[in-house]
């Protein structure tokens, strides 16, 4: 454990829906303006619009900047008939990038970990 960043072995078959987060970064000066900048344990990120909002369950990831001071502002969709969780969205208070943390489905969690742990295909 170094920084807050725990580097472990996943066995694919293991992997279950909502285990894994995908860390969407907002990077105004690139075309599309968002990139997924990784990916972060489940249990790093509230599940629910209300566990974030009202602080029931804490953020426990960091900024791509490094800072951990990241407020929640929102999120982008709550449609449980096809995508059981809502994308989350907060805002670093110290370079001031909006963060979504997108909960995935364990064949999403799966497929993107094929090409290896923070990359996506």
């Amino acid at each position: 454990m170094d920084d807050g960043t725990e580097i472990r072995r996943i066995d694919l078959d293991d992997i279950e829906d909502g285990d894994m987060v995908a860390v969407i970064v907002e990077e105004p000066d690139r075309p599309g303006g968002f990139r997924i900048a990784g990916y972060c344990d489940g249990r790093a990120v509230p599940e629910t619009v209300e566990q974030a909002k009202y602080g029931l369950r804490q953020l426990r990831t960091a900024c791509v900047c490094g800072d951990v001071d990241l407020r929640y502002v929102g999120y982008s969709h709550k449609m449980p008939d096809a995508h059981p969780w809502p994308t989350l969205i907060y805002q670093c208070r110290a370079c001031q990038r909006k963060l979504s943390f997108m909960r995935l489905t364990a064949a999403d969690a799966r497929r993107a970990m094929i090409g290896g742990y923070g990359t996506s295909p």
